[in-house]
């Protein structure tokens, strides 16, 4: 959970220094401050925190894979794979768990999972 806040925050801290930012220059610039803004490379700061969180859920994956047995180290690693594929892809987090569910019940009802 504590995980999930700290992503959330660090995700999401560059679009409120922009709007803080849009707001302190707004009062004190008036119409002035949107060419000034728009000048601001907050799309390069957004980009590069998304890939620091990538990089960051590769190594807990990572370091998570070790306690792992031989067998499933492949699978978390393709499902991991799959995840970022499927963002990419623009789909959503939790369809991408109702596609896993889906796909672990019917795994398990033919009988590849236990």
């Amino acid at each position: 959970m504590v995980g999930v806040a700290v992503a959330l925050l660090v995700y999401n801290v560059p679009a409120w220094a922009a709007r803080l930012e849009g707001l302190r220059r707004g009062c004190a610039e008036g119409d002035a401050a949107i060419a000034a803004l728009c000048g601001l490379p907050v799309q390069s700061w957004i980009r590069r925190l998304r890939w620091s969180l990538v990089a960051g859920a590769v190594a807990c994956l990572v370091a998570g894979a070790g306690s792992l047995p031989e067998g499933e180290r492949l699978g978390a690693g393709l499902v991991f794979a799959g995840g970022l594929v499927l963002s990419r892809f623009g789909m959503a987090p939790l369809s991408q768990l109702g596609l896993a569910g889906a796909g672990a019940a019917v795994a398990s009802f033919v009988g590849w999972a236990q």
